[in-house]
């Protein structure tokens, strides 16, 4: 029998809000604080004359399945994707056909992609549309917004077209999209009523959930759905905010408070983590408590050959980066554990960058290691006379470099890479699963393993070749941990409910 829901002091604050209160409000809710129990809980303190004129937005097409199902009855319950069909239904001349085989854009990239590009091996429309995509949920349409966002989210270019011109392809497709309106694609449903000047269907009350995952396109269609007598209430953790999850806006929980005016009420107790991992990222997030009754739970230290002999099956391995979890990935396969890395789409960018790296090498790994060398050399020079972020390709080469140790043949690299990324969910508990932040985020264990050398750690600071940049006495300067940096070590740590390994020794790829 479950115990009776009892509101913590700050959940009846935001109830109180909910029925009384004035405004729009951001609930700063921390990892693991219950906030889902408290919107549907929220729900029911709604006022009798806005009960029927509320939506919830959930952050995908599950959640929104569970939330409907617990959500008090007239409550409207909707991703951001579903309610922005309805509009654009209800608001064109025409219903629009859904498009779930990406048709539309395949033709648009078509007729955008001049012909001189079209002949080659490879064809380009497949990194194209990602980028179209991209470009899509991050409002991206001038040329200089969408050659950033290339950069911010590594983002594949394809190899015959030369990166100025991929620019003003986009820019095409883009307008080309929004000019057909008689067919919509899953990017099109939150993008084009943002674009468009049309009417939207509004809600006295509208809930948001995830605010800190939402991209801007997203963003701007959640406050679309209300107008100027609606409330809004937002729940987010700003500190759960990290770059290149899913093209979330980095700022998206500051930059909701600013454009609603909110204000802001606390959840900051977990009902999660033990107290001795809470204790561990209170020094960066200071608000953030264990419940009273919470166990002690258990924080240590082991080197990387305590973690390969202790780990079991359902641990997290977790890094900041992707390279030291190849190499760690043939130490648990050599101890005989079953082990699996998550993130399909890692494997695929690896596989594309080795396949460019060996048309010149013919199969020889040291040629093609040399090929993967200049590239990174030369992407890295570039994005540090823009001023932006190398870490992304830097982790690439040392991913390369790491797989292909010992391999005979660039062929033997390709089949690794397969192996090692194949569909490994981060929910399968029959393995150990070897994950970055982003790719266990959302998810828990009783027993994480942190890479602790790879967070919280200074980045030398390069000048515009890539060479690290010295000071009189000749010693490298270093730039200390900015706040993603910060945000990504306690999404870490508090994936764990017991127990929080800080695990030294691994290789780190960013300074190699």
């Amino acid at each position: 029998m479950s115990k009776p829901f009892v509101p913590s002091p700050q959940q009846e604050a935001i109830f109180a809000d909910i029925a009384e209160g004035e405004g729009h409000t951001v609930c700063i809710s921390r990892a693991g604080s219950g906030k889902t129990t408290t919107l549907i809980e929220g729900l029911k303190h709604l006022p009798s004359e806005v009960s029927q004129d509320a939506l919830l937005v959930a952050f995908n097409k599950k959640i929104a399945q569970e939330l409907e199902q617990r959500a008090p009855r007239g409550v409207a319950v909707s991703t951001l994707h579903s309610y922005g069909l309805r509009q654009l239904s209800a608001a064109l001349p025409q219903r629009p056909t859904v498009d779930k085989d990406g048709e539309k854009l395949f033709k648009i990239l078509c007729d955008a992609i001049p012909k001189k590009y079209s002949g080659g091996a490879a064809s380009p429309i497949g990194p194209i549309k990602k980028i179209v995509s991209m470009a899509k949920s991050q409002l991206a349409m001038k040329p200089e917004a969408i050659d950033a966002m290339i950069d911010t989210y590594d983002m594949a270019l394809p190899e015959n077209i030369e990166r100025e011109d991929v620019v003003k392809i986009v820019g095409k497709a883009l307008d080309m999209c929004l000019d057909d309106q008689s067919t919509v694609d899953f990017d099109d449903m939150p993008w084009m009523p943002c674009m468009l000047k049309m009417s939207m269907t509004t809600y006295a009350r509208v809930f948001v959930d995830e605010g800190q995952d939402l991209a801007p396109v997203q963003i701007r269609l959640a406050l679309k759905a209300a107008d100027r007598d609606s409330r809004v209430l937002v729940t987010a953790d700003d500190r759960q905010s990290c770059y290149a999850f899913r093209g979330a806006d980095a700022n998206a929980v500051g930059n909701i408070i600013r454009k609603l005016d909110a204000k802001t009420l606390n959840l900051s107790t977990t009902y999660r983590c033990a107290k001795a991992i809470v204790r561990q990222v209170r020094h960066i997030v200071p608000d953030f408590e264990a419940a009273p009754d919470a166990p002690e739970g258990i924080v240590r230290e082991a080197d990387i050959a305590a973690a390969v002999a202790g780990a079991d099956a359902g641990d997290f391995i977790v890094s900041r980066s992707n390279a030291p979890l190849t190499r760690l990935f043939f130490k648990f396969v050599k101890a005989g554990k079953r082990v699996g890395i998550q993130g399909r789409d890692i494997g695929a960018r690896l596989k594309e960058i080795v396949l460019k790296a060996d048309k010149m090498a013919q199969g020889n790994v040291e040629v093609m290691l040399a090929n993967v060398q200049a590239w990174k050399e030369k992407e890295v020079k570039r994005l540090v006379e823009k001023k932006r972020d190398t870490t992304s390709v830097r982790d690439t080469a040392a991913c390369i470099d790491a797989i292909a140790e010992d391999a005979s043949s660039v062929d033997e690299v390709l089949g690794r890479i397969g192996r090692m990324f194949e569909d490994n969910p981060a929910g399968d508990k029959g393995k150990i699963i070897l994950g970055t932040t982003h790719a266990v985020k959302g998810l828990e264990r009783d027993r994480v393993w942190m890479l602790r050398d790879t967070y919280l750690l200074p980045r030398v600071r390069r000048d515009a070749k890539g060479d690290p940049i010295k000071d009189e006495k000749g010693s490298w300067i270093f730039d200390e941990p900015g706040i993603e940096d910060q945000n990504l070590f306690y999404i870490c740590c508090t994936r764990a409910r017991r127990e929080l390994v800080m695990v030294y020794g691994a290789y780190r790829s960013d300074e190699e």
